[in-house]
């Protein structure tokens, strides 16, 4: 199983090894310490349990794990989807990795991919944003009937209030 030492999660997720050491003794981040000399190791499957509970973090994480592909290793999908929103992602580049050698050829295609999902994911959130809006425009429309339905049974009620007064002072004359 795949470990983490304490710099190296540090620097995946851009932050400050002491951090990491906070997060271990809060409890946020299990870890367990081989010796005094060598410090604290995370298991990968401790680090993805704390990345899911981290969105601030997990995005970070699946940035810095896609474009290093940990060295070189095959990178977990569950890992390398965090923060980017799609599983797809990681079987990608888990596919790359297992298949090839080549790392200038695995990082340009990773990246490649990655911006191709990217631009879909783009293209598909403008789509339902539009849908929102024309939702929403509906609903304004909705709104402003019902606002002009309300006004008009205001001024029914005003002038039903003044006919009162009338026929109430008419009475009263009588």
């Amino acid at each position: 199983m795949k470990t983490y030492t304490v710099n190296d999660i540090a620097e995946l997720l851009h932050t400050n090894p002491e951090t990491v050491r906070r997060w271990i003794r809060e409890k946020k981040l299990k870890a367990t310490k081989s010796s005094n000399k060598e410090g604290n190791e995370i298991a990968e499957s401790d680090f993805e349990k704390f990345l899911k509970a981290s969105p601030k973090y997990a995005s970070v994480a699946g940035i810095s794990l896609i474009s290093a592909g940990i060295g070189g290793g095959v990178v977990s999908p569950a890992l390398s989807a965090i923060g980017i929103g799609t599983v797809v992602v990681g079987e990608i580049i888990n596919d790359v990795l297992k298949n090839n050698d080549n790392t200038s050829e695995i990082q340009r295609y990773d990246i490649q991919d990655f911006i191709d999902i990217f631009k879909n994911h783009l293209t598909s959130n403008t789509v339902k944003i539009k849908a929102k809006k024309e939702e929403v425009e509906k609903k304004r429309e909705e709104i402003a009937n019902l606002q002009a339905d309300i006004d008009k049974l205001e001024k029914k009620n005003k002038a039903l209030k003044s006919t009162l007064k009338i026929l109430l002072k008419e009475t009263k004359e009588k």
